[in-house]
């Protein structure tokens, strides 16, 4: 089968280990809580003031794709415009530190968490 360019695997979905996340015999289990399926593999350490609200639930599949994907990090879409899905872009755009071009979010806030108000680096 040909690949998208940019395409890329999820290393378990790649090598084919499904029981990694799904119980035998069932694609419908997982073998832990949805909200700690990731943190199995991924231990991503809780301990900035602010956590962005998908991680703090533990929603990684919010923004990722557990399988694969075309776009970097594994995205549901493109970086540039992604974080418009949850946030409206029209209030971003309202905000005074956002003159100017609002698609490269995070160039100043980090995606999952800060010490900062906002999520600013």
């Amino acid at each position: 089968a040909s690949r998208r360019v940019g395409y890329r695997e999820h290393g378990p979905y790649a090598a084919r280990l499904c029981t990694a996340c799904h119980k035998p015999n069932s694609l419908s289990e997982l073998v832990v809580p949805r909200e700690q399926l990731c943190f199995q593999c991924h231990p991503l350490m809780r301990e900035k003031k602010v956590v962005h609200g998908p991680l703090a639930s533990g929603g990684c599949l919010a923004c990722h794709d557990p399988h694969s994907s075309q776009y970097r990090y594994f995205l549901l879409s493109d970086s540039d415009e992604f974080c418009f899905h949850c946030h409206e872009q029209s209030a971003v755009a309202r905000v005074a530190a956002h003159t100017g071009d609002v698609s490269q979010c995070t160039t100043c806030h980090d995606p999952h968490m800060s010490d900062n108000e906002y999520l600013l680096r």
